[in-house]
């Protein structure tokens, strides 16, 4: 093989992997970049505290609650097992499945329009604070982005090469769609619209068995979340207009980020590019499936279930972008008369018999226009395009900054700072502490065993949740023989409260003339304690 051909296909390969690779790079470096920081969610909390429970436990637990995050669980059981239960630890499998998105973005982008858009659209999706956000979080969203995608570019492979490998695989995807999170599935409406356009009746009933038993396979997680929906989603608000018109900042990360992607989706949506309709499809499917069940039967409405759609709208934005910046306008086409001699009469003999006159010659066929091939940029025109990108891209990441830095930020996450609340009964406790905690708190009691193992002795406690099968543990109501002789009590409560006895009103009784109230620290969304005995 001569060193051209070899350098010409080295070429193309870095072509077909770059818009893949540079974008799952960059979304790696990002979720890395202070993932650490943030303090655990309450929904992170409840994946520590789960992982550390044995399988038993888990499924004792998914039988009562949390049913449809089971597969999750038992994946961060496994994970912590051998990487530990630090924050880093836990976050960097969906750190990890969220750069693995993002390459499918740049390989669907490749696939659908071409090299470059498919790099640019790979860039949008890192740059949105919303993927940054929930690639650091210990829960299944960023699985579901990634396998949601993974299922469209599959199906479009095994549209192109219909073998029943291809199938399988692409089965296999939509079984990790809904294990991921089943609202993920709604997804599949835009693989019925590519059905629609690419598929024969023979694609067809290939597709119908490869997705029908996907499904069946799922009957258990359909189950359980019709069942559990009470004791799993009664927190979730109804569905307004105003939650409606906050939808592209929650979604995206950023308000002013939110409406300039959507803004951008619009344009490429308005261009003729190719697969609108599919993209657009795997938007408005999960969007109005969940907003019509939320309207009609019950509220779903919540933007990270609804995080899939960042792809299709970065898709769309690249494509609009790429449409505007890189085309090259077309030249103009000058058309010349054409000028034919012009015939010689024919002489006519005066008394000679009329002749018909000669049949005329045909004029030799036109030569059929050739297409014309649009020469490359010059230079100067290739700098001209790069550098409209990079104020692009320079104006968006201006935008998305401060969400960017919001999101790296120690109480980024929703819930309290456990972290600070366990630093300051780490460095105060002493031998014989005790500890009461806000009644039937999902949160408090993990959140501070997650950064203090070794804590005071939990007075109260008669059941573990894992014994429980349980998010909460089971209490025991407080006597004095149950305080006994501690000396020092450490009450963590939820929110701010001035009082701590005004949430606790059970222990007001037992505390009067034995405890007093010594010092009192108000970490984020948390109330913290110290009680020193004071028999009187």
């Amino acid at each position: 093989m001569r060193a051209d051909e070899m350098a010409r296909m080295s070429r193309q390969q870095v072509v077909r992997l770059l818009p893949a690779a540079g974008p799952g790079l960059l979304m790696l470096a990002l979720g890395l970049i202070g993932a650490g920081r943030p303090v655990l969610s309450w929904d992170e909390i409840a994946t520590a505290d789960v992982a550390r429970r044995t399988p038993a436990q888990i499924w004792h637990l998914v039988q009562h609650v949390d049913g449809v995050f089971g597969p999750y669980y038992f994946l961060a059981h496994f994970w912590t097992s051998l990487a530990g239960s630090s924050p880093v630890s836990l976050r960097l499998p969906s750190i990890v499945a969220m750069a693995g998105a993002a390459a499918v973005v740049g390989a669907l982008g490749r696939r659908c329009f071409g090299p470059a858009t498919g790099a640019l659209a790979g860039v949008l999706f890192c740059l949105l604070p919303g993927t940054t956000r929930y690639a650091a979080e210990a829960r299944p969203y960023a699985f579901a982005c990634f396998f949601a995608l993974l299922a469209l570019f599959l199906l479009e492979r095994a549209l192109d090469r219909p073998v029943p490998g291809r199938w399988v695989f692409y089965g296999l995807a939509v079984v990790f769609v809904g294990l991921s999170h089943l609202i993920a599935l709604t997804t599949l409406a835009a693989h019925a619209v590519v059905m629609w356009r690419r598929g024969s009746r023979r694609t067809v009933i290939r597709w119908a068995a490869s997705a029908g038993p996907a499904f069946l396979a799922l009957g258990p997680l359909f189950w359980f979340g019709a069942h559990q929906r009470g004791a799993q989603l009664s927190w979730v608000p109804p569905l307004t207009t105003g939650v409606l018109w906050k939808f592209p900042g929650d979604v995206v990360g950023s308000v002013a980020a939110g409406w300039l992607l959507l803004g951008l989706a619009v344009i490429g949506l308005c261009r003729p590019v190719p697969h609108r309709a599919t993209l657009a499809a795997l938007i408005l499917g999960p969007v109005v499936t969940v907003g019509l069940v939320s309207w009609l039967v019950a509220p779903y409405w919540v933007p990270r279930y609804l995080l899939v759609v960042l792809a299709p709208l970065a898709l769309l934005a690249a494509a609009g972008l790429h449409d505007v910046l890189f085309v090259a306008p077309r030249p103009a086409v000058v058309r010349l008369p054409v000028t034919r001699p012009a015939e010689a009469p024919t002489p006519v003999l005066v008394g000679a018999p009329a002749r018909s006159a000669p049949p005329a010659r045909a004029a030799p066929p036109a030569r059929a226009a050739q297409p014309s091939v649009a020469a490359a940029p010059p230079p100067a025109r290739q700098r001209g395009l790069v550098a409209r990108t990079g104020v692009v891209l320079a104006l968006i990441a201006c935008a998305v900054y401060p969400a960017q830095r919001a999101v790296r930020s120690p109480h980024a996450k929703a819930g309290s700072d456990y972290r600070t609340a366990a630093a300051i009964v780490g460095h105060d406790q002493q031998p014989g502490d005790g500890v009461i905690y806000t009644p039937n708190s999902r949160t408090m009691r993990p959140g501070l065993g997650s950064y203090l193992p070794h804590g005071p002795a939990d007075l109260l406690l008669a059941r573990t949740a894992a014994s429980a099968g349980e998010l909460h543990a089971i209490e025991l109501p407080p006597t004095a023989a149950r305080l006994g002789h501690t000396p020092r009590l450490w009450l963590l409560l939820y929110g701010h409260h001035q009082n701590p006895l005004t949430v606790r009103t059970d222990l007001r009784t037992l505390f009067e003339g034995h405890f007093r109230l010594d010092r009192i620290w108000f970490p984020r969304n948390a109330t913290l304690a110290l009680y020193v005995r004071d028999d009187r």
